[in-house]
């Protein structure tokens, strides 16, 4: 008799079991009970057809149905540490912290830092931009071009001399290079800074070349 009474039990409980949709409800003492609605928590569990639930609290958040009396608190997003203030962040979901412009969370699921974006010096370009969730992408300016400003997007050709005009100075990855009229006096200092480059390139080199 105690086993079929057992029996009997079981097949109850399996079938309340089955029964119950989990999403929704939960089983309490043999019954099947309502869940409250996500962005609420409960209060009472003393009605299981009709239970007191409560709104979650700013700052808080219930993403599904839940028998749970409390709700999950939404991460703090502090401006001192350049995250963008939270306006009026769900009760329903997760609200993740963002970073302000400028800056970028360097952590792919849950953002806790925020870098600042490296910046482009003169001499190189943007190759890709920051986002809120990457850093910014330089380049080293190729040879025969130049960039003056911090996070330049393009790298600008070196100035031609024209017809009649030689160079004065030569340019680099920071600057142009500059063209004077071709005149006796300009040659002269165009070789004359060639070769005093070329004497001190040799003193540094070999200090007992010109002993």
């Amino acid at each position: 008799m105690r086993t079929v009474f057992t029996l009997c039990a079981l097949v109850t409980l399996l079938y309340l079991v089955s029964c119950c949709e989990k999403d929704t409800h939960y089983l309490k003492d043999g019954t099947c009970c309502k869940k409250c609605g996500p962005g609420k928590r409960m209060l009472v569990d003393d009605n299981c057809e009709d239970p007191r639930c409560q709104d979650c609290q700013d700052g808080e958040y219930q993403s599904g149905y839940t028998s749970e009396n409390r709700c999950e608190r939404q991460p703090s997003c502090d401006p001192n540490l350049h995250f963008l203030p939270q306006n009026e962040p769900s009760k329903t979901r997760l609200s993740r912290c963002q970073c302000e412009p400028g800056y970028y969370c360097t952590q792919d699921d849950d953002c806790d830092t925020c870098t600042k974006h490296t910046v482009c010096k003169p001499g190189q370009r943007v190759v890709k931009k920051g986002s809120p969730v990457s850093d910014t992408a330089c380049e080293a300016c190729e040879h025969g071009t130049f960039s003056t400003n911090d996070s330049s997007d393009t790298c600008r050709k070196w100035s031609e001399c024209k017809s009649g005009y030689v160079q004065n100075t030569p340019g680099s990855s920071t600057s142009d290079q500059t063209c004077g009229e071709y005149t006796v006096r300009t040659v002269f200092m165009l070789y004359y800074n060639k070769l005093l480059h070329l004497f001190i390139y040799f003193t540094l080199l070999d200090p007992f070349f010109f002993a």
